[in-house]
Parts: structure tokens; C-alpha cells; sequence
């Protein structure tokens, strides 16, 4: 496991956080993967639903579709 320290920002109420928390190995490498991308376009947006950490990677028009259909809390990395 690693220790993640992400520069976020909330979906719903652009607030910035940081969020901390241990990941995998896996999940480590597939970020380092995904900011090498360097795409504008593309968003890295974290779903949390009490502990449970979803991942998507969505462009900034699928992800404002998606505003009103879940009640996670949102963030983009």
C-alpha cells in the first residue's frame, strides 16, 4: 500500500481539498499512468460512497450529465 495525497476539488461545490488516503500498488501505478496523459480533456473524477472509493475517467460533459444521477461525493484529482 501506498499513501495518496490528491490536490482535489468538489464536483458540486468547487471547493478545494486534499484528500489522503492509502492505495494499492495497482491503483498507485494506474495514476501515475493517467498524469503522464497530461489530457486536458480528460477528467480523473474519485465516487465515494461511505468507504468505498470508485474511479472514473470521464470529459467534462459526461461527468455534468452525471451531476444529479448519483449521491456520492464527487471529486476531481
Amino acid at each position: 500500500m501506498h499513501r495518496a495525497l490528491l490536490h482535489s476539488e468538489g464536483v458540486r461545490d468547487g471547493q478545494l481539498e486534499n484528500l489522503e488516503f492509502k492505495v494499492s500498488r495497482k491503483l498507485f501505478e494506474l495514476l501515475t499512468e493517467y498524469a503522464k496523459m497530461n489530457n486536458p480533456d480528460l477528467l480523473l473524477v474519485l465516487f465515494i460512497e461511505g468507504k468505498e472509493l470508485k474511479w472514473q475517467l470521464l470529459s467534462e460533459s459526461c461527468l455534468k450529465q452525471q451531476l444529479n444521477q448519483k449521491k456520492a461525493d464527487r471529486y476531481i484529482v
